[in-house]
């Protein structure tokens, strides 16, 4: 498993890390504790925490704020956040009738999309369409079973576990509410492997 300062030349922008809070609810205040001991945003005059959407932040300062949250309030914040910064993510309408196989085939563009290099280049070019220092934060990679109502797939990306499944949750119920998401047995994340591994049925 890599340490989170092997993720030290990429950056968060900080409409990612306004979604990590809002996704918290009730833990909303220990979120900005978290950030703040990471050095991640600002004090206003009243005390509010100020996090600029289109600045950029270190993805490992992110990464620790996440960790911490799990190992002291468990699975379920985490989860919450990822399920809840989805259902209330902006999806134009074309995506939309595109369904649910196709907004997993776009996962990778999504999660690239919300990341730059430290120099501030984004990883993902909305012009080219290319996704820059591919595998270099890991990847969504979800697909389709051909003739099932079925996606299989894994993440190897750095941000928790029950956060992730909270994500492929949030984004799969946008398309189909009756969506479920099972983390298949086996390797874990949270257990120091590489990725973990996911179906999603509807």
């Amino acid at each position: 498993m890599r340490t989170f300062e092997e993720y030290s030349e990429f950056q968060v922008y900080g409409a990612t890390v306004l979604t990590f809070i809002e996704g918290f609810g009730s833990f909303t205040l220990l979120a900005h504790r978290f950030l703040l001991d990471e050095k991640i945003g600002t004090l206003d005059n009243g005390g509010s925490l100020i996090i600029e959407k289109e600045k950029l932040y270190p993805m490992p300062n992110l990464l620790r704020a996440f960790d911490r949250m799990g190992k002291e309030f468990g699975d379920l914040p985490l989860h919450r956040a990822g399920l809840t910064i989805q259902k209330n993510a902006f999806y134009p309408a074309a995506i939309l009738a595109e369904g649910i196989a196709e907004a997993f085939n776009r996962g990778d563009v999504r999660y690239y999309l919300n990341h730059a290099t430290k120099d501030g280049k984004p990883l993902y070019d909305v012009e080219t369409h290319e996704l820059r220092h591919l595998g270099g934060i890991g990847h969504y990679s979800l697909k389709a079973v051909p003739g099932k109502k079925e996606i299989r797939g894994f993440v190897d990306a750095p941000y928790p576990c029950p956060y992730t499944q909270g994500v492929i949750l949030g984004v799969a119920q946008r398309f189909e509410a009756n969506a479920t998401v099972t983390h298949e047995p086996g390797p874990c994340r949270k257990n120091g492997d590489k990725a973990c591994y996911y179906t999603i049925r509807w």
